[in-house]
């Protein structure tokens, strides 16, 4: 059964769509940021629906000041979204649950690993990153060279000292249809994509959209430090970079294999 509602954070409503679908095993999806959250919206419906055949409830929260969610980005930090996927989590406890997974996409994936260093309500069953975005610095270079792009287009120019110099004399930056403060870039800056070393290591299943037989370099590093703090199972898989095609795309195998991990930790 699907149900949208809407949940009270921090700040205020925040949107949720759930398939209810039994008790026991709950799952959380966590989007990306800006566009590619709507490049990858219907990918993660078809996961929930497929989660629910599966007879596994899933849970999608925009955060405050994205996608349906009340309020505006330049009145929220990442720390607020935190406090707000933590009463989520809460909420789902309620509802007799007695074990979560995870499904984070790009940025999510960050948020996730940052949520993952608080006090759960819930044990954590399966944890899957698609496509993480670990390096919350490079993120954040990524949108600052959409803004010097639009003002290239506009015959105009900057740079990203220009840009952090604006952002520290209070100027709100609107990039990409979103008004970003300087309070919710440096909250940005706060989250780790590598959590300290633990002892017990959660299941991590991590899907790298790939042409290649083997993993770059760089995910090969980030996977080795993340094998600190969970048991990392890193797979490639030969698809369309659905996050930044001009056309919405599918991913059926991403889908299958991940429906897969689902479906044995609703098992266990």
């Amino acid at each position: 059964m699907i149900k949208p509602y809407y949940l009270d954070g921090c700040r205020g409503a925040n949107f949720v769509l759930s398939h209810q679908a039994g008790t026991g095993h709950a799952l959380v999806l966590l989007t990306p940021f800006g566009d590619e959250m709507n490049k990858s919206r219907h990918l993660l419906n078809s996961m929930m629906q497929n989660a629910a055949t599966a007879g596994i409830s899933s849970y999608l929260m925009d955060p405050y000041g994205t996608g349906d969610s009340m309020g505006d980005l330049d009145q929220v930090t990442v720390l607020d979204w935190r406090a707000d996927f933590l009463q989520l989590l809460q909420h789902i406890a309620t509802q007799g649950y007695t074990k979560v997974s995870f499904i984070a996409v790009r940025f999510g994936s960050l948020m996730l690993l940052d949520l993952l260093q608080q006090p759960l309500p819930l044990p954590v069953s399966h944890i899957i990153l698609w496509q993480p975005q670990l390096d919350a610095g490079r993120f954040m270079q990524q949108l600052f060279r959409l803004k010097i792009a639009e003002h290239m287009s506009n015959g105009s120019k900057t740079n990203q000292a220009e840009l952090e110099q604006q952002l520290a004399d209070g100027k709100t930056l609107e990039i990409a249809g979103y008004p970003l403060s300087r309070a919710f870039c440096h909250s940005i800056s706060q989250l780790s994509g590598m959590p300290a070393p633990r002892t017990e290591k959660p299941a991590l299943h991590w899907f790298e959209v790939s042409a290649f037989a083997n993993p770059g370099v760089a995910v090969q590093k980030q996977a080795e430090a993340l094998s600190q703090s969970f048991a990392v199972q890193l797979q490639l898989i030969n698809s369309d970079p659905f996050w930044s095609t001009q056309e919405l795309v599918g991913a059926p195998e991403l889908i299958r294999r991940s429906l897969a991990v689902l479906e044995q930790a609703h098992a266990d």
